[in-house]
C-alpha cells in the first residue's frame, strides 16, 4: 500500500511532502528578503552593538552586568578580541559573513545557506555563528588548523550547541587531548587574572531569560527547562551516532535562528575530505578498469574458479588449448614478454568483421600464451588438465556487428 508520504516518480518527492518543502522554502525565502532590506536600510545590528559595549565595560567592572538590550555571556578574553573586531565598520563585518560562506567548497551549499533565514539573521544582528559553523565543518573534516580554532573558541563563546563536536573531536582524535589541556588552563589563567572569573560562571549559568526569548524557536519555548535534561540525553546519543548537527541543536537549552546553522554538518558535503580518501584506496582505479573492460568487443572474462578458498588464475601451466591467463595486475603474459589486455582486445576489434574470420583466427593464434603460475606458495601442484578460463578473445562475429 502506498502511503501519501512516500516518494514520487523516479524518486522525487510526493506531492504532500513537496508542498511541505515548498511552504518552508517560500517562508524562508520572505524572511531572508525582509531581513536583507533591514540590512540594506541600516537596521541596527543588535549583536555587534553588544560587541562593541563589550569591549568597552571590560575595563569598567560592568562586563556582565544585564542592561537590556545590553548582556554578555562570553568569556572576558573574548570581550578582549571583539574590542580588535569592531574596530572596522559593521558592514564589512556584514560582508564577511558572506565571503566565509566559499570556504564551504561547495555551490549548492553556498546557494542553500544564501536562501537560509539563519543565515541572514546572523548577517542582521552582527553575531558570528557563520563563522563557528564554518570553522565546525572544516574541523569534522579533519582540518587541524580549523580544529584548533574551534576548541578555541569553544573556551572563548561557550555555547552548549558547540560541546557535541568539542566532545567529538576530543574523543577521536587523542591528539588534541593534551593541548586543548593546555589551551584550557591558559585560558582559566587568564580569566581569574582579569577579575571576571565568579561573574561570568553565574553569566553562564543564567539561561532561563532566554527560554522565553521571541526569537526562540526550540522545544523549550513549548516545555521550559524540561527540556534541558532530555536535549542533553538525545545529544549525547546523536553525538554517539555520529550526528553532530542534530546533537548541536539538541545540546543547546534554546534555539535562536542562526544556531540552525551548525546543521551544515548534517550535509554529506561536509565528509568530503574524508570521502577524497577513498580515492587513494583504489576504489576509483577498480572502478575505471571496470568501466574500461565493458569496450564493445574487448576480452571477455569468465570465473577463474577458487584457489585456497579464493578466486585466483591457475597457479600452474595448463594445456595448450589455454588462450591466456590473466595476471594480477590485468596484463596478458605471453612469451617473455606483457601485452596489455585492452590493448590486445582493441586490435583484436578491428578485424571482427563478417568477411574477416581467417585473420581473426590467426590474430588469436598470434597471442596464444602459456600461463605463468601466479601463486607459487599455493599448496595446489601442478595437476590442471584442463584449460583454467581466463581473458579469451572471441572467435565468432556475431556479436560485434553493427547495430
Amino acid at each position: 500500500m502506498r502511503l501519501a508520504w512516500d516518494g514520487g516518480p523516479r524518486g522525487l518527492p510526493s506531492l504532500p511532502l513537496a508542498a511541505v518543502l515548498t511552504a518552508a522554502a517560500a517562508a524562508s525565502l520572505y524572511s531572508c528578503l525582509r531581513v536583507i532590506e533591514a540590512v540594506l536600510t541600516g537596521y541596527y545590528a543588535f549583536d555587534w552593538e553588544n560587541f562593541i559595549q563589550a569591549a568597552a565595560r571590560l575595563g569598567q567592572g560592568t562586563l556582565y552586568e544585564v542592561d537590556y538590550p545590553y548582556a554578555f555571556r562570553w568569556s572576558p578574553v573574548a570581550a578582549w578580541v571583539l574590542g580588535l573586531v569592531t574596530l572596522m565598520p559593521v558592514w564589512a563585518w556584514q560582508a564577511l559573513h558572506v565571503a566565509v560562506l566559499t570556504l564551504l567548497r561547495s555551490w549548492w551549499l553556498v546557494v542553500a545557506c544564501l536562501v537560509c533565514y539563519p543565515l541572514w539573521f546572523d548577517i542582521q544582528t552582527g553575531n558570528i555563528m557563520i563563522f563557528v559553523a564554518v570553522t565546525a565543518v572544516w574541523a569534522a573534516r579533519g582540518n587541524g588548523p580549523a580544529a584548533a580554532l574551534f576548541l578555541a573558541l569553544t573556551l572563548l563563546v561557550p555555547r552548549p550547541l558547540m560541546l557535541p563536536l568539542a566532545a567529538w573531536l576530543l574523543w577521536h582524535r587523542p591528539g588534541w587531548r593534551l593541548p586543548f589541556a593546555a589551551l584550557f588552563a591558559v585560558h582559566a589563567v587568564a580569566v581569574v587574572a582579569s577579575g571576571y572569573a565568579a561573574d561570568w560562571l553565574a553569566a553562564l549559568i543564567s539561561v532561563e531569560s532566554e527560554l522565553t526569548n521571541d526569537f526562540n524557536f526550540g522545544p523549550s519555548a513549548l516545555i521550559g527547562v524540561a527540556w534541558i535534561p532530555i536535549g542533553a540525553a538525545l545529544a549525547v546519543w546523536l553525538t554517539w551516532r555520529g550526528r553532530l548537527g542534530l546533537a548541536s541543536l539538541a545540546a543547546c537549552p534554546y534555539w535562536l535562528p542562526y544556531y540552525f546553522l551548525m546543521l551544515l554538518l548534517e550535509f554529506p558535503s561536509t565528509l568530503s575530505d574524508r570521502a577524497g580518501g577513498w580515492r587513494h584506496s583504489g576504489i576509483t582505479a577498480t572502478r575505471s578498469a571496470s568501466e574500461l573492460s565493458q569496450i564493445e568487443g574487448s576480452a571477455s572474462m569468465a570465473a577463474t574458479g577458487t584457489i585456497a578458498g579464493r578466486l585466483r588464475d591457475a597457479p600452474s601451466a595448463t594445456s595448450p588449448a589455454a588462450t591466456a591467463s590473466l595476471g594480477r595486475t590485468g596484463t596478458s603474459r605471453t612469451e617473455g614478454r606483457v601485452v596489455p589486455t585492452l590493448l590486445a582486445s582493441i586490435r583484436n576489434q578491428r578485424s571482427h568483421r563478417s568477411e574477416s574470420m581467417t585473420k581473426e583466427i590467426a590474430t588469436i593464434a598470434a597471442v596464444t600464451a602459456r600461463a605463468v603460475p601466479n601463486w607459487r606458495h599455493c599448496r595446489r601442484k601442478a595437476n590442471h588438465n584442463r584449460p583454467t578460463p581466463g581473458v579469451t578473445f572471441v572467435s565468432s562475429t556475431q556479436a560485434h556487428e553493427a547495430g
